[in-house]
């Protein structure tokens, strides 16, 4: 073989090699390359589900924590109706009470001490049912709706004037008696409508004309 052909061949060959080490390169390149875009995908990927994973969270607190303050309102409102409602049966019982007690003014002379103390504990006892629907009026105003607030206002009202009415005149009590009874109804109405509970139907009129006992 001549030195020309020898190099000729030499030439070949190591073209072949460069050929194939390009190739094989090349392969190995675009292979890293996608590699490479698998991973960065990946990691993207990861960080969109952490993004994702946060938001869910603090959704789900907020919404847990909406929710907490939902049902302490709730608590906080069902309680002070309830309130009302007993206090409101309170101060009718005596308001009756001490109607009673005013219109009870001819007794025996040994009885006359006896009344004057049946008396003024029946003042007594009117005096603090009113303050603690006053104090219940103030707590209906702040977390009660307009209707409840109106209702439990308008009778309240009504019973504080008759009450200060027995004082000269000893038929307060009886001229207003069927308007209490209606604002007392429109009041518990109110009440069991703000609690979620159907209203029953306001009644026609629930005076009776039997004498309450003054026990």
């Amino acid at each position: 073989m001549t030195d020309a052909q020898a190099n000729l061949l030499l030439t070949a060959v190591i073209s072949f090699i460069f050929a194939g080490a390009g190739a094989y390169f090349g392969s190995y390149l675009k292979q890293k390359g996608k590699n490479l875009a698998t991973h960065e995908d990946i990691n993207l990927l990861r960080d969109q589900v952490s993004v994702v994973t946060t938001t869910t969270k603090e959704i789900e607190d907020k919404i847990d924590s909406d929710s907490w303050v939902r049902q302490k309102q709730w608590e906080l409102r069902q309680g002070v109706l309830f309130d009302a409602a007993r206090r409101l049966t309170e101060a009718d019982d005596a308001l009756l009470m001490l109607n009673s007690a005013k219109q009870s003014s001819n007794v025996e002379p040994d009885q006359q001490e006896n009344w004057l103390e049946l008396k003024v504990a029946k003042q007594k006892r009117w005096g603090k049912a009113a303050a603690a629907l006053d104090e219940t009026r103030f707590f209906v105003a702040v977390v009660c709706e307009k209707e409840a607030v109106d209702a439990i206002e308008s009778y309240a009202m009504l019973a504080n004037l008759v009450a200060g009415g027995l004082a000269t005149n000893l038929d307060s009590y009886k001229n207003a008696q069927v308007d209490l009874v209606k604002m007392l109804f429109a009041a518990r109405s109110a009440i069991r409508k703000e609690l979620g509970v159907d209203a029953k139907p306001t009644p026609q009129s629930t005076v009776s004309s039997a004498s309450p006992s003054l026990d």
